[in-house]
């Protein structure tokens, strides 16, 4: 039974005390010079990237500064027309000036920016296992859990005030499964799903479906009824980026909101080799150093992580990658190999061509 009352009112009428909780102490104080110290020192203690929260390497500026440099600007795609059952617009056109067409350009960027915005990647929620007080007194009162929400508008649904009394008279704080149907009951998400999972999530039924056809659905169809945390978000992200990583399906998710967190998880779990492979083979060396770039700032124990400097050249970055990282390093060095040779050879026919141009000149 939920009841809608503003969380003060809660502590006047039920006379619940809470209890201080310890004081977390923030160092904020700290510079990001010594943050990046504690954390190679961790890294050193454990032995492993993989023990540093998938958060914190997510949002760091740098890391976040080359995924949205890969993941491209395509307006053609960006903009594209989706098949939801709306009714299409008919287009309009005008006649604009040099100084009108350069601000659309501006505001065509700064939609499709946001359009392009990455859903953030974060570690798995832990169950919430807090109790807030125990009265024995209301033992009994009630045969159902009485869930008390705070509906303060402009309150973030993760920051919300919501705790359960049960019938044996603990107070504790709602679970991520009530606090989850509450939110949705009182602030609902359109198209979110409130009694029923959809089908298409349980993992075998995912494989029936996962195409490239239907990846860019299946991902934003995820963004919608889950939140970023949720352990059904999280296995469903994963099993589309290896199914794309698998296939090598990498440009059906380019130049959408979708491709930064793909790198990233790759980058994350040393699975990038592939679609360094891919970038070569597109004679694409500035894409595949960013790449590498991002797999030195998410492991800072990598040898390639203390390369990674302004003043390397591209060409530099991916040697020292695939001679020290590289899980596949033989394939990484054949495809660079075979990409140096045929941009050798692309620059020796525009070389040629210029000069018989200035050959047929000369002849007239």
């Amino acid at each position: 039974m939920g009841v809608l009352l503003n969380y003060q009112r809660i502590i006047d009428t039920f006379d619940i005390f809470l209890k201080p909780l310890p004081r977390l102490i923030m160092l904020s104080s700290l510079s990001r010079q010594h943050a990046r110290v504690l954390r190679r020192m961790s890294n050193q203690i454990f032995a492993s990237a993989k023990n540093r929260s998938t958060k914190a390497a997510f949002f760091e500026d740098a890391v976040q500064t080359e995924l949205k440099a890969l993941t491209g600007l395509s307006y053609d795609k960006i903009f594209r027309l989706q098949k939801r059952g709306d009714e299409i617009p008919p287009p309009t056109y005008q006649f604009v000036t040099g100084d009108e067409l350069g601000d659309l350009m501006v505001e065509a960027r700064q939609k499709a920016n946001r359009k392009l915005q990455m859903p953030p990647v974060l570690d798995q929620r832990e169950e919430i296992d807090v109790v807030l007080d125990q009265d024995g007194a209301i033992k009994g009162y009630d045969a159902s859990p009485i869930i008390f929400t705070d509906i303060t508008f402009g309150v973030h649904d993760r920051d919300r005030i919501i705790v359960v009394r049960e019938p044996d008279g603990t107070l504790r704080e709602a679970s991520w499964e009530q606090r989850d149907r509450v939110n949705q009951i009182y602030f609902p998400t359109e198209e979110r799903k409130l009694d029923v999972v959809p089908a298409m999530f349980e993992p075998e039924e995912l494989k029936h479906i996962l195409g490239p056809d239907r990846y860019d659905y299946i991902l934003n169809r995820n963004c919608v009824q889950f939140e970023p945390d949720h352990p059904i978000y999280i296995r469903t992200t994963e099993a589309v980026y290896e199914d794309v990583n698998a296939h090598g399906h990498y440009d059906v998710l380019h130049s959408t909101r979708h491709y930064g967190p793909m790198v990233f998880y790759l980058a994350y779990n040393k699975k990038c080799d592939d679609l360094i492979v891919h970038y070569l083979r597109k004679k694409d060396l500035d894409d595949a150093a960013s790449l590498v770039r991002v797999f030195g700032l998410v492991h800072e124990d990598a040898e390639v992580a203390g390369n990674v400097l302004p003043d390397i050249s591209a060409l530099d970055l991916i040697r020292l990658y695939t001679n020290s990282d590289s899980l596949k390093s033989s394939k990484v060095h054949l495809t660079l190999e075979a990409a140096l040779e045929a941009m050798e050879k692309d620059e020796e026919a525009v070389k040629g061509a210029k000069e018989s141009q200035g050959a047929g000149r000369v002849d007239e």
